[in-house]
C-alpha cells in the first residue's frame, strides 16, 4: 500500500500545513469495511445507494427481543430504561460526601459519620481502651463491655455512670452469675417441694399423731421420761426405769410377827407366811415350874427336878 503523507510549510512562526489540489478524475482509497468501492468515485456511489435504499435493515433496542422496519419509534422502556424518571437524579460523586446527598446504611439509617455532631453525641466502643486517645467535647461515650459511660473532660475520660461494686455487703451489688445461679437453685428446690408437698403433709401428719398418742410408736429406744416403780404390801421395793436398759429391785418381806428362831411347830396363811410357831417339847430349866408360852398346846413340859 502506497505511503501516505501530509504536506507542511514552516513559515517565520512555524508550520503550515498545505493542501495540494488533484486534477485527476479518480483517487484510490484504501479499503473500508462493508464497501467493495476501491477509490473515491466508487465509495460515494455505494454511500449514495445505501442513502436512497436504507442501509438501516432494523431496529431492535437492547429490551426488545426481534428488530423493527420502517419508522419506528424508540421509547426508554425499548432501550432498558423503563425505571428511568424524568425526576432531578443523584450523582454517585455526590453521595456521602460534602455538600451532597446522605446515603442510608444496610439498616436502612443515615451513618453516624454522616451526621452532624450535634445528632450523635453517644459514641459506642468495645470497650474503654478503644476510646479515641482524644475526646471530643459534648460526646458521651459508652463502653459496651461494662455498660459505663464516660465524657471526655478536656484531659481524659470521666465516668459519669455509677459504678457498682460487686459483693454481698448492703452497699454493693450481688454478682449477676451468683445470683443467676441462685435462683435456678430456688426454682428447683420449690419443684421438689411442690412435687414432694402430699408426702411432707403426711408425714407431718404421722408425726403429730406419734407426738400426741394417736398412733402408738412401733419401737422406742426409751422413755422420754424416767419412771418409778414401786412395791407394796407384803413385799416392799422400788426403782427408776426408762427403758434404756434392764433394771431389777430389791425386795423387803413385811414382818409377820413371829420371833426369829427354831420351832417343833408352825401355823401357815394361805400365802405360805409362817404366823405363829411354838415347840412340841420344852425343856425346864431349875426353879421352873410353868412352860413357856411357846410350848405347843398338846406340848411336852420336862420340869427340872432339883
Amino acid at each position: 500500500m502506497a505511503q501516505k503523507r501530509t504536506q507542511y510549510i514552516k513559515t517565520a512562526t512555524g508550520l503550515e500545513k498545505q493542501l495540494i489540489a488533484s486534477a485527476a478524475d479518480i483517487v484510490e482509497i484504501d479499503a473500508i469495511t462493508g464497501l467493495e468501492a476501491t477509490n473515491v468515485q466508487e465509495a460515494l456511489v455505494a454511500i449514495k445507494d445505501i442513502a436512497d435504499n436504507g442501509g438501516v435493515t432494523g431496529v431492535k433496542g437492547e429490551a426488545e427481543s426481534t428488530f423493527r422496519k420502517g419508522n419506528v419509534s424508540i421509547s426508554k422502556a425499548n432501550i432498558g430504561l423503563g425505571n428511568v424518571t424524568n425526576d432531578a437524579q443523584v450523582k454517585r460523586s455526590e453521595m456521602g460526601v460534602a455538600n451532597g446527598v446522605a446515603t442510608l446504611g444496610n439498616d436502612g439509617k443515615v451513618p453516624a459519620a454522616q451526621l452532624p455532631s450535634y445528632v450523635d453525641d453517644v459514641l459506642e466502643f468495645d470497650k474503654k481502651a478503644s476510646f479515641p486517645a482524644t475526646g471530643e467535647a459534648g460526646k458521651i461515650y459508652v463502653a459496651k463491655d461494662t455498660n459505663l459511660t464516660y465524657r471526655w473532660s478536656g484531659s481524659t475520660y470521666v465516668e459519669i455512670s455509677v459504678s457498682l461494686a460487686l459483693g454481698e455487703t448492703s452497699s454493693t451489688a450481688y454478682a449477676g452469675d451468683k445470683g443467676k445461679a441462685l435462683a435456678e437453685r430456688l426454682t428447683t428446690a420449690e419443684g421438689n417441694i411442690t412435687s414432694n408437698d402430699g408426702d411432707i403433709t403426711a408425714l407431718q401428719t404421722r408425726a403429730t399423731n406419734l407426738e400426741n398418742g394417736t398412733t402408738a410408736a412401733g419401737k422406742a429406744t426409751k422413755l422420754a421420761t424416767a419412771r418409778k416403780i414401786s412395791l407394796t404390801g407384803d413385799a416392799t421395793g422400788n426403782t427408776t426405769f426408762d427403758g434404756s436398759a434392764d433394771k431389777s429391785i430389791a425386795v423387803t418381806l413385811a414382818n409377820t410377827g413371829v420371833t426369829a428362831g427354831t420351832y417343833s411347830a408352825v401355823a401357815v396363811d394361805a400365802k405360805g407366811r409362817v404366823t405363829a410357831g411354838s415347840q412340841i417339847i420344852e425343856w425346864g430349866t431349875s426353879g421352873q415350874k410353868e412352860p413357856s408360852a411357846s410350848l405347843a398346846v398338846g406340848g411336852l413340859f420336862f420340869e427340872l427336878v432339883e
